[in-house]
């Protein structure tokens, strides 16, 4: 039986791991949870429209910060460091940066268009309209 002179172990699947690396894509799946939940929520009526938005800059940031735990993951693991999991912290990384920058794009679109103030008889106009009663309308 040959012994093996580096560090390393033979078995790469006994490396051990960063917790960086772990921390970081276990954030990045709780990030892409939170934001496909506030709109869920918001459209199923668990919660109103404003805390739905608010769901959403905070899976902004947790995916800002998944990325960053991923990144730090992704230097500790590199090959020459013996460490596994390189692969898992590019992964995180890569979920971390969508969907921060996701959100982010959509954030900075909003804050480009004008706000635009919708007269309050304008809603009650359109549900009149669209409700499966109409109101029948004399001809003149």
């Amino acid at each position: 039986m040959a012994y093996s002179t580096c560090m390393t172990p033979s078995n790469p699947s006994r490396r051990p791991v960063s917790p960086f690396t772990w921390i970081g894509i276990i954030v990045a799946i709780l990030a892409t949870l939170l934001a496909v939940s506030s709109g869920f929520g918001t459209r199923f009526g668990w919660w109103p429209f404003p805390t739905g938005l608010r769901l959403l800059w905070i899976a902004g940031y947790a995916g800002l910060a998944a990325a960053i735990l991923s990144l730090i993951g992704a230097i500790k693991s590199r090959p020459s460091t013996g460490r596994a999991g390189l692969m898992r912290s590019i992964v995180g990384f890569t979920i971390g940066c969508a969907i921060a920058g996701i959100l982010g794009i959509w954030v900075l679109t909003a804050k480009r268009v004008p706000m635009r103030r919708i007269p309050p008889h304008t809603a009650v106009r359109r549900s009149r309209r669209n409700s499966a009663q109409a109101i029948p309308t004399s001809a003149h």
